[in-house]
């Protein structure tokens, strides 16, 4: 495993137009999550801020609006919130029915 691995993934960069305000933003945080034990699967929610300098200056997302569904439970030797950055950022494929809106991000890792 690499360095830049075995870090904590804290965002996902990838620059998209907010489809209410217009604004072009590039850093998505994980608000929230719910583990569904039942149904085998993970609803994610994300904050999108225009940038992740404004994120660390305390600015207000421009949206709450960017989720997704993982049709799996997350290992129990990985951590919760890095293993969702990780399906969020994956490329979308043919055998991908629910792709995320966040499908090709660059994963941001702690300093």
């Amino acid at each position: 495993m690499s360095n830049q691995e075995q870090k904590d993934v804290i965002a996902l960069k990838l620059e998209m137009e907010d489809e209410t305000t217009g604004a072009v933003a590039s850093h998505h945080v994980l608000s929230s999550y719910t583990v569904y034990l039942q149904q085998n699967s993970v609803h994610a929610m994300f904050a999108t801020y225009v940038s992740k300098r404004a994120y660390e200056a305390g600015k207000q997302p421009v949206s709450h609006g960017a989720s997704i569904h993982i049709a799996a439970l997350p290992p129990s030797d990985e951590p919760v919130a890095k293993w969702i950055y990780r399906h969020a950022a994956a490329p979308a494929g043919e055998d991908n029915h629910n792709p995320s809106p966040l499908a090709g991000a660059e994963l941001v890792y702690a300093d």
